[in-house]
């Protein structure tokens, strides 16, 4: 498009078998309606759904089947296009088609090259999988790009664009971290803190959704985000054995060897440093009892061992938890693996620097325009008892539900979001002393991102938490239909993912926009585990009954929250992060964790 001497003037590239004559004509018009749409009712929906099927910006509706070579969808094929064996020509589109197929179960002859992965039912964590078949067939692709692609022949051309042009070089990350801590004196702080310097190892910036974690632990006075784990082993060869294994896993993982350091600063409120070595962490309790310990093992009478993990959630999430368990198993058989990478890590936290902080003000504060938070008055005292719920199988069969996402292009993790908002929107409809309505208005949703899909090399894997809580504006979901809600949400995920703004925190949401987060939901379902077939010593987590559901009323520690003197004077951004109250709290603040298992 180009505007010369008052007119617009589009161009387009023709040959005949992509698109003729007649076709470019059809184009034109079909533009023409769509600029008239926009002029003429600016603030229309860009999507309309109906009964006779979508509409974009007033043209004609369609109902979703694909055409493909000028053929159109098989009337079995259930939504799905079938794509004839010439409508894919280039051997990266055919191995990517594959791939596609292998993992989704869905046959080739079905896969177009413009279908996208979500009308196949893949969503962005088994794009992980599709990512790692691919690279063994020298293919690079991550799986942000993935799913910005969406579709076979768009991730082949992005691959080949990649190929055509020369490679960028990248700045070295250490580089970066060393640029954006240079404003933090990170001796006055350390030295603070009562740490010797020579005993430092690395110091990094925390992570946003470390900030979270350790501020949100502040606030609730220590009843959130410090759990314990507990997990079960067979005869381990003695407490001897399970220290050695425990002391080469925290050697080996820097991330057991870090502590957290307020700074005082607003841009980076948390400083991270890596200590080279660390207290004993590693306690033998049988026959005794003893309290304040963070990791400690137990005999039981059946002759197992019981180990307890008691381990902040800065310190790890979802998938690095599992993994980091995985390696002390191993450490435990004497399985030689090479010790884990950080480096993604570091490179992660080097890509959330600098300019990605402008691109994210950027984006965030034009994504959030017009909204507000409702400002809740935080209690005095935030210490108190909690309601957990948990209800397993509250759909028993998610195949209609699936199928529903599939035949519109929608992951399941969409329509949940959009279910999610709508109840909460008619939750806060309900008067409330001193709080507005907001039926008829946007909502926010606090939800969590997993992080590992930035094209980054072992980020996927890597054994350190990478999640952060971001905002998601929802529109009028009391007034749009949840397949309307669920597109818009789709959309705006893939903008939210990037890794810069994917990587804000809430307190910068706050500085930017005034808005604060008062509900947050997480949507979990977790890469698939390798299956182990191997002997040797397995540790199995001690969980509860997961097959009945149960309700219950935690009340917090009884002993006196010690509230560390290096996070109490320094953290000035806590204020960024609600905590629910004694009065109404079920209203304000909602914790959902939903995990979906496929068959």
């Amino acid at each position: 498009m180009e505007i010369i001497d008052n007119e617009l003037i589009w161009r387009c590239a023709c040959k005949d078998e992509v698109l003729e004559c007649d076709g470019a004509e059809e184009l034109l018009d079909r533009l023409d309606i769509v600029l008239n749409n926009i002029l003429d009712d600016p603030d229309a929906a860009t999507l309309e759904i109906g009964s006779d099927g979508t509409r974009i910006c007033g043209l004609p509706a369609f109902t979703g089947n694909f055409k493909d070579a000028g053929r159109e969808a098989d009337d079995n094929s259930n939504g799905h296009a079938v794509a004839p064996p010439s409508s894919i020509r280039s051997p990266i589109e055919r191995t990517i088609r594959e791939v596609l197929s292998t993992v989704s179960k869905v046959p080739e002859s079905k896969i177009s090259k413009n279908i996208t992965m979500f009308h196949l039912g893949l969503d962005s964590i088994s794009a992980i999988k599709v990512s790692a078949l691919l690279r063994k067939r020298s293919i690079r692709l991550s799986v942000s790009e993935m799913l910005r692609a969406a579709t076979v022949e768009t991730m082949a051309r992005i691959i080949d664009e990649r190929s055509s042009r020369t490679a960028k070089c990248e700045t070295d990350p250490e580089v970066t971290l060393s640029e954006a801590l240079k404003e933090i004196d990170r001796t006055e702080i350390i030295l603070h803190a009562g740490i010797s310097p020579n005993s430092i190892e690395k110091i990094l910036p925390a992570y946003s959704g470390q900030v979270y974690m350790l501020s949100t632990w502040e606030n609730t006075q220590g009843v959130l985000f410090y759990p314990e784990f507990k997990y079960r082993m067979a005869d381990s060869g003695g407490v001897d054995s399970l220290r050695k294994s425990w002391k080469t896993l925290i050697a080996q993982n820097a991330i057991l060897r870090t502590c957290f350091l307020g700074t005082g600063n607003r841009d980076i409120p948390f400083i991270q440093a890596v200590l080279r070595e660390v207290d004993e962490s590693f306690h033998d309790i049988t026959g005794n009892a003893q309290d304040g310990v963070r990791y400690y093992i137990e005999q039981r009478s059946d002759g197992d061992w019981l180990l307890t993990l008691k381990v902040h959630h800065a310190l790890y999430d979802g998938v690095s938890l599992p993994q980091l368990v995985q390696h002390f198993q191993d450490l435990c058989t004497s399985t030689r693996k090479p010790p884990p990478q950080t480096s993604a890590f570091t490179s992660l936290l080097s890509m959330s620097m600098g300019e990605s902080r402008i691109k994210r003000k950027v984006f965030w504060t034009s994504y959030l325009q017009g909204i507000s938070g409702r400002s809740l008055i935080q209690p005095d005292d935030a210490k108190h008892a909690r309601a957990e719920h948990f209800l397993p199988k509250v759909l028993p069969d998610i195949k209609d539900l699936d199928e529903l996402g599939r035949k519109n292009g929608l992951s399941m993790q969409s329509l949940f979001f959009a279910a999610y908002a709508r109840l909460y929107a008619a939750l806060v409809s309900k008067p409330v002393t001193g709080l507005q309505s907001a039926s008829s208005g946007d909502v926010i949703i606090g939800i969590y991102l997993a992080n590992r899909s930035h094209a980054i090399e072992g980020l996927s894997g890597v054994a350190a938490p990478t999640v952060n809580l971001v905002p998601l504006r929802v529109k009028v979901p009391l007034r749009n239909t949840l397949l309307e809600s669920a597109i818009r949400i789709q959309s705006d995920l893939q903008d939210i993912g990037s890794v810069e703004n994917s990587s804000v925190g809430l307190w910068e949401i706050a500085d930017w926009t005034g808005v604060k987060v008062e509900t947050f939901v997480n949507f979990l379902k977790l890469p698939e585990g390798d299956d182990d077939s191997t002997g040797g010593i397995k540790i199995r987590e001690e969980c509860a009954d997961l097959t009945e559901s149960w309700s219950r009323v935690v009340e917090p520690p009884m002993q006196q929250f010690v509230e560390p003197d290096e996070l109490k004077e320094k953290n000035i951004v806590k204020d960024a992060y609600l905590v629910s109250s004694k009065s109404g709290s079920w209203r304000n603040i909602v914790l959902i964790l939903v995990t979906v298992a496929y068959d």
